[in-house]
C-alpha cells in the first residue's frame, strides 16, 4: 500500500488504511513506513495479534516490499516520521515489544490498548517491552513523536530505550502490572 514503486513518495500513497471491528493476526511485524495512517475501530473493537512477533516495526523510507531499512541506514530525510496510528487494541506474547519505533519522529500514536502476558513472577530482565524506541544516532533519533490516550498491561516496561530519544509527549498513558514504566 506505502511502498509500491508506482505510488512511493507520491501524495496519492499517503492513504488511511482502515481496520474494521475484528481480530486479525499477524505471523511477522507489519512494516510502518513514512507518512502510514492506521486507524482501527477503537479499543476493544480493533484488536491485532502478534503470533510469535511484534506487531508493527518503523522503516524508513528507502524501504522497498520484502527489502525493509531501519536505523541503519536512515537519515534526517529518509527516517520514518508523519506516521498515525489509533483505536486498536495490539496483544502479542512474543518477546521484544509489540511496537518498535526505529529513529520515528514527528509521529502519533493514541487510543491504544497494548496487552502482553508478562506477570511479576516472570524474569525481568526480558527484553518485553511494549513500546520499544531506537535511534541511528544522536542526529536520526526518535523524537517529537504523542503517544496519548494509552493503556499499556503486562509488560517488562511500558516504554523503553537505551537510544538518544529525545522531546516525546505522553499523555493520559496508564502503565499497570509491568516491573517499569520508563
Amino acid at each position: 500500500l506505502y511502498l509500491k514503486d508506482v505510488r512511493k513518495g507520491n501524495l496519492e500513497s499517503r492513504v488511511a488504511l482502515y481496520f474494521p471491528p475484528g481480530e486479525y493476526l499477524v505471523s511477522s511485524s507489519l512494516k510502518i513506513p513514512p507518512f502510514a495512517t492506521l486507524i482501527g475501530a477503537g479499543k476493544g473493537k480493533t484488536k491485532i495479534t502478534g503470533v510469535d512477533s511484534g506487531i508493527f516495526t518503523t522503516v524508513n523510507e528507502d524501504s522497498e516490499p520484502g527489502s525493509y531499512q531501519g536505523d541503519a541506514t536512515a537519515t534526517n530525510e529518509t527516517q520514518p516520521r508523519h506516521i498515525l496510528i489509533s483505536g486498536m487494541t495490539l496483544y502479542s506474547e512474543s518477546n521484544g515489544g509489540i511496537v518498535l519505533l526505529q529513529s520515528c519522529r514527528n509521529s502519533v500514536f493514541e487510543d491504544l490498548e497494548l496487552l502482553g502476558n508478562w506477570e511479576s513472577s516472570f524474569n525481568v530482565a526480558t527484553d518485553y517491552p511494549a513500546f520499544k524506541m531506537t535511534a541511528a544516532s544522536s542526529l536520526v533519533t526518535c523524537d517529537q513523536n504523542e503517544f496519548r490516550n494509552i493503556d499499556i498491561k503486562n509488560f517488562v516496561s511500558g516504554f523503553y530505550s537505551d537510544f538518544d530519544i529525545k522531546y516525546n509527549i505522553f499523555d493520559n498513558c496508564a502503565i499497570t502490572n509491568a516491573h517499569r514504566g520508563f
